[in-house]
């Protein structure tokens, strides 16, 4: 059953059980999701018995065109009752009166907001913060935190060593700059970046480039591999069957373990949300990274 025509999970679950109970409380679909009750899971025969169903599920809203062009078809079709509506309709406006909708624009904060708001430095110190925090690491062995008291050569090696607009995912804004692995590493005082994309490609046809690999980690102190997937692989509309990487990059980062090095792995891509991880290890025990 599709979400958005459930009674169980948007009534019984959601607002019996969970208590969504408050009269500015309301559900939306999300993006065409109503209409592909009727023309991708088949679960109703056309346009107004999908909006019904829906509609008498407990979905307030539909982001899509499914209500505008189906609710009054389906009303005449006597396929749900005027109050179903009123309830929807209030759950919406009880929350636009609540947040201040109708209220003078003089006396709401969020009115005089304009586009100087945007891109502050409050706002890009808290985006770092978060970038900062919310990345993972599994596995250290001592190799972090690198030091930079003494000059030191870092290979810096994969597909997302010199990524920038791969890193935003998708549904991203326009970002005020991108700032590359690549680039941040290199404006370190006292560090040569001996850089090596390593991986021509995605898919599991991905290419393995060596030439440039093996003399990147051959004069470094220090290998960093970054890699991972990104939306060639994975993305909306585009499942995947399993979590593994492409495996040239497997195959790759094996490889440079066997150079003894400090060396560091960072796992980019979480498709639709892009994460970052680290391990890292000084040897060439990393033949079980999946």
């Amino acid at each position: 059953m599709p979400t958005c025509a459930s009674p169980y999970l948007l009534q019984t679950v959601l607002r019996d059980f969970w208590n969504f109970t408050d009269e500015a409380h309301w559900v939306t679909s999300d993006c065409d999701a109503v209409q592909n009750i009727y023309n991708a899971h088949y679960y109703e025969k056309d346009g107004p018995h999908a909006a019904a169903a829906a509609l008498n599920a407990g979905t307030d809203y539909d982001c899509g065109q499914t209500y505008p062009g189906s609710l009054m078809s389906a009303y005449t079709q006597g396929l749900f009752n005027e109050s179903t509506l009123d309830r929807a309709t209030i759950r919406r406006y009880s929350l636009l009166v609540k947040l201040g909708y109708f209220d003078p624009a003089s006396i709401q904060p969020y009115r005089s907001l304009s586009w100087s708001d945007v891109n502050t430095p409050a706002s890009q110190q808290l985006a770092y913060r978060a970038a900062v925090e919310g990345i993972t690491l599994l596995k250290n062995d001592g190799t972090l935190p690198l030091s930079t008291s003494k000059p030191q050569k870092i290979a810096l090696i994969g597909p997302w060593a010199n990524a920038t607009t791969m890193m935003q995912g998708n549904y991203q804004g326009i970002a005020p700059y991108l700032v590359s692995p690549l680039q941040a590493i290199s404006a370190e005082a006292g560090v040569t970046v001996l850089y090596a994309p390593g991986i021509i490609g995605q898919s599991d046809s991905t290419n393995i480039s060596m030439p440039a690999v093996t003399a990147a980690a051959e004069d470094a102190d220090v290998i960093i591999y970054m890699g991972g997937i990104d939306e060639s692989i994975e993305s909306e509309g585009m499942d995947r069957i399993n979590i593994t990487w492409p495996a040239a990059q497997i195959t790759l980062i094996n490889e440079l373990a066997t150079y003894g090095k400090p060396f560091a792995v960072f796992q980019f891509g979480g498709g639709n949300s892009h994460d970052t991880t680290l391990f890292t290890s000084r040897s060439s025990q990393l033949t079980q990274l999946k």
